[in-house]
């Protein structure tokens, strides 16, 4: 697969403004910043290791050298070469993805479903999609966990920890976009995510998409939904 690497500098340029500044904002706060770096210090890379060699499958590059392969070419892409990236397959018929980031290294878990219907170059998209949040260091902002500590922030700061929770997923999605290289085959990628459908039930046109996205804008305008101020990620 020929894609190309871009420069360092590019990383932090596709990074979404907004996101990086309420970042840069929250951390400013040291009621938010001791919360997150108690959490951060909480050491728990080990057990958690041990859960997933023990119910998922680590894939090697003797087990599926292709993933292995999409994992290696996302890292340098993303510049991530230098950090160590263990990933697993587990067994869940749900379209997911995830990643763990520790000091000692970061964890890349794939849902079964979801692997079992990703073309290589989708499988890039959410492979730097979830790479994106150790790029950027997001894993240093656990929300969810933060609102979960009593006192660690007043109901403004609450707020502001889902918007940049929300934002942190476009910025990722950039970087997903930045290692596929291909806004047609990220597209499709939201697709699956969305709707489960596998790719033989897919019949891919990217403007027929966008006409749900204005639909969906068409009707927010009358439609109140505060739900979504508590939302961890943006509408796909």
């Amino acid at each position: 697969m020929q894609l190309k690497i871009p420069p360092p500098d590019a990383i932090e340029r596709v990074r979404f403004e907004s996101e990086r500044k309420l970042f840069d904002e929250l951390f400013s706060d040291n009621l938010i910043a001791s919360a997150a770096e108690r959490l951060c210090n909480s050491n728990a890379a080990d057990a958690h290791r041990r859960g997933l060699l023990a119910n998922a499958l680590r894939i090697t590059d003797r087990i599926i050298p292709a993933l292995t392969a999409s994992v290696e070419l996302a890292q340098r892409i993303a510049h991530l070469e230098a950090r160590d990236v263990e990933t697993y397959i587990y067994n869940d018929p749900k379209h997911a993805a995830s990643c763990v980031c520790f000091d000692q290294g970061v964890f890349l878990l794939i849902s079964s479903g979801l692997y079992s219907q990703l073309t290589e170059r989708e499988l890039l998209f959410v492979v730097g999609h979830e790479l994106g949040h150790v790029v950027y260091n997001h894993y240093r902002l656990p929300a969810r966990a933060i609102l979960s500590q009593k006192g660690a922030c007043d109901a403004e700061n609450a707020l502001k920890l889902m918007a940049w929770s929300r934002r942190a997923e476009i910025s990722a999605d950039r970087m997903g976009l930045l290692c596929c290289q291909d806004l047609d085959v990220a597209s499709k990628a939201f697709i699956k995510l969305s709707s489960g459908l596998n790719k033989e039930l897919v019949d891919f046109d990217l403007m027929g998409y966008v006409s749900q996205v204005l639909d969906l804008e068409a009707v927010s305008r009358s439609v109140r939904a505060v739900d979504d101020l508590y939302s961890t990620h943006p509408f796909n």
